[in-house]
């Protein structure tokens, strides 16, 4: 009997998860419902210790936080 229930799930430690989007960024670093100069502070923090991946890029870009990454 095989199993409909797959294990194949690339699942990662809460501390080992790198978000990709700048929505997951703010909901990551708990300040979605924050100040826009608060988000600004915590992405700019978060920035410093790692790099923005393509996703990451655009969705800053998109939603006026390029500025971060030097636009």
């Amino acid at each position: 009997m095989t199993s409909r229930y797959s294990d194949d799930l690339d699942l990662v430690a809460p501390e080992d998860y790198v978000p990709t989007t700048l929505h997951a960024l703010l909901m990551h670093l708990h300040v979605s419902d924050a100040a826009r100069d608060v988000q600004e502070a915590a992405v700019r923090g978060w920035l410093q210790d790692h790099p923005a991946g393509p996703a990451m890029q655009f969705t800053l870009r998109k939603f006026g936080f390029g500025h971060l990454i030097g636009d």
